[in-house]
């Protein structure tokens, strides 16, 4: 992976990534903020037919993710000597409020596009 991204020939695109309060997170902050988080992934499936070669191709189209319940905090807790073993101490769950009827907050974008959108 590291190779495609160092190639000219290509150019990375980041996936729009918000943070539980909507707040928009930088690329270089996603392994912080997003490992260990609970998040909602909106994708598409695009479909494509080619005529000519009689073929059918699949994509998924990931539109943005967005953080439902932050990361929970790995702890440490011994069991013999010398040994330890992670243990998660999970966040607690903040509270959804919000008038939307998706995942307690308003929809990101307006939704239209060639692509048929369905989460």
């Amino acid at each position: 992976m590291r190779h495609i991204l160092m190639d000219p020939a290509f150019e990375p695109v980041p996936i729009p990534t918000y943070d539980y309060d909507g707040n928009l997170i930088p690329p270089e902050d996603y392994e912080t903020k997003l490992h260990g988080a609970t998040v909602h992934v909106k994708a598409v499936v695009v479909h494509q037919y080619l005529r000519f070669k009689d073929s059918e191709n699949y994509y998924l189209d990931l539109r943005y993710l967005r953080v439902l319940r932050e990361p929970t905090e790995l702890v440490q807790a011994e069991t013999l000597p010398g040994t330890t073993v992670a243990a998660i101490n999970p966040a607690p769950a903040a509270p959804v409020a919000s008038s939307s009827k998706r995942c307690g907050f308003p929809s990101l974008g307006s939704g239209k596009g060639k692509a048929a959108q369905k989460d």
